[in-house]
């Protein structure tokens, strides 16, 4: 399999949230596994060289979706259900993502959706990193804090997506 190597911008002029955001997204990839997540493979310390080496996810973004509406309502039915299905497997292992929006969503070739961008969630045995830091920046994720499956932003962007699929005229015009 193809890997992908993230590395935080920090330093001097770099918000703090970088750091944060790494480490929470190490703390929580550590503990996913399963087809709706990348596999994380290796991570370096903060003290000396902090990355993140994961699997290369291979698919089309949710937002090229999203960017092409009115989206037939088969299609946002299926698009919608395979995200419900990879929240559905995170929260089971007691992670909220708290960042889901269509760019960090990818559906692959199979039709199963993996989320991406975990620098914002929260595994509840874990320390809440974002919270603890009171990261300002991040304001409109703090609603969704209180508790695994309450990630009130998923369930925005799919009431949009519903919404979207009402607006088709012609659900075979697309």
């Amino acid at each position: 399999p193809t890997l992908v190597m993230k590395v935080p911008r920090i330093g001097a002029g770099e918000p703090g949230v970088n750091i944060v955001a790494h480490e929470a997204e190490r703390t929580v990839l550590a503990a996913l596994q399963g087809p709706h997540v990348p596999r994380l493979v290796a991570a370096g310390d903060l003290t000396r060289l902090p990355y993140l080496v994961m699997e290369e996810i291979r698919g089309r973004p949710l937002e090229e979706w999203t960017e092409r509406a009115p989206i037939p309502p088969g299609e946002v039915a299926r698009l919608g259900a395979a995200t419900a299905r990879a929240l559905a497997s995170v929260h089971a292992q007691h992670v909220i993502h708290l960042d889901v929006k269509p760019e960090n969503v990818i559906l692959r070739e199979d039709g199963t959706a993996v989320l991406i961008d975990f620098g914002l969630a929260h595994h509840a045995e874990s320390p809440d990193l974002v919270a603890e830091e009171g990261i300002a920046a991040h304001w409109k994720y703090k609603e969704g804090r209180s508790g695994v499956g309450k990630d009130d932003q998923a369930f925005a962007w799919l009431r949009q997506l519903l919404e979207w699929q009402q607006e088709v005229k012609d659900p075979h015009e697309f």
